[in-house]
């Protein structure tokens, strides 16, 4: 027999009247649609949020430097050299801005000021200046020093190595033959970046679009995209990515997951809306997880892998080895190991020390 106490929240009282004597009648009262999806509600409009967060952060950052790049042409007219046409020049030592609308040849450019390029630049030799600024097509056939910021949505080679005391954002394509080093915060790519030394920052490099680089060396690297680099030196490194192929890791926190092909093709934020939407398990069930190949060891205090091929061994204080993981040599761990029984390693080994960093930027593991 149904409890009617226990059971008010799915029952009202309702009185009704028959031939003047008034009689008790419980009758079932569903839960409200509104009730039933107030809980997914919420997730929509958290996930939205986020998402509009996010867009009005790209479209501020693209119209300022719109802004900036327009206002910097205009005021081309009145000082500076600026090339709405076909220019050759020499050696060009100046404290004016250089800003190029047409196309520019030049032996050198040495100036305290900006380069902004929304046309075509050649340079046979070494680039000297303030903030390096390339929405057109730029070619530095020696090294380019920026005491600055460097942008790149357009494109860029640079025959040697690049210097900058700044942030540097590439969401178009750029090409280095040699290394790129920052002293400023920040190294975001977008698009795509080829480097073919070493690419280093005291701070961040967060990667969305595709790196390809013999060595990075970084405080925190954070990938959602693509990696093809020999070596990763990093206090933290994230990285939620498919395809991506890394000689060898160290750092002190080391994290890879593997991520869906809809995160790695249209991005995580889009993915978590579309799993909300018609949900995750229909989504694995098309796109099936890319993980990530490391072809020599990792070293780390704290490491978490999931999805991961290593092909040389593993050291670590505290060891997670998640799903689906291979590890062709030995876990080397020094306080704790944990497994899952969907992967497989060759063997585990309890040790005393790790190997100290071959970095000098950071001190020696404990």
């Amino acid at each position: 027999m149904m409890n009617n106490d226990q059971n008010s929240d799915d029952f009202e009282e309702r009185p009704k009247s028959n031939e003047g004597t008034e009689k008790q009648d419980f009758s079932f009262k569903k839960a409200s649609k509104g009730k039933r999806d107030h809980g997914r509600e919420n997730i929509f409009v958290d996930l939205l949020t986020n998402l509009s967060e996010t867009i009005a952060e790209e479209v501020s950052e693209a119209l300022t430097e719109a802004f900036t790049e327009l206002q910097g042409e205009l005021q081309g007219f009145g000082e500076g050299m600026t090339s709405f046409g076909v220019a050759r020049l020499g050696v060009v030592n100046t404290d004016s801005p250089v800003r190029i609308s047409g196309a520019m040849t030049a032996e050198e450019i040495n100036t305290t000021a900006d380069i902004r390029v929304s046309g075509s630049l050649k340079v046979a030799g070494d680039v000297v200046c303030s903030n390096y600024v390339v929405s057109g097509s730029a070619k530095v056939s020696g090294n380019l020093t920026v005491n600055g910021d460097i942008s790149v949505s357009g494109s860029t080679k640079v025959g040697g190595s690049v210097q900058s005391t700044g942030i540097v954002k590439i969401s178009g394509g750029a090409r280095i033959a040699g290394d790129l080093k920052t002293s400023g915060s920040r190294i975001r790519v977008s698009g795509g970046l080829n480097i073919g030394g070493e690419i280093s920052c005291p701070g961040v490099i967060k990667v969305s679009g595709g790196l390809t680089a013999a060595r990075v060396v970084a405080d925190e690297i954070k990938v959602s995209g693509k990696l093809n680099v020999s070596e990763i030196i990093a206090r933290d490194v994230v990285i939620y990515s498919g395809k991506s192929t890394i000689g060898s890791i160290e750092g002190m926190d080391v994290r890879i997951e593997p991520s869906s092909g809809i995160d790695s093709e249209i991005g995580g934020l889009i993915g978590e809306l579309l799993k909300a939407l018609i949900g995750k398990n229909a989504i694995e069930r098309h796109v099936k997880p890319r993980g990530v190949t490391i072809e020599d060891d990792i070293i780390a205090e704290n490491i978490y892998l999931e999805g991961v091929i290593v092909m040389g061994d593993v050291y670590g204080k505290r060891v997670v080895i998640g799903p689906g993981t291979v590890v062709d040599g030995t876990v080397y761990y020094m306080e704790s190991i944990d497994i899952d029984e969907t992967s497989d390693i060759d063997s585990k080994k309890k040790i005393e020390k790790l190997p100290p960093f071959r970095s000098d930027m950071f001190q020696s593991r404990s």
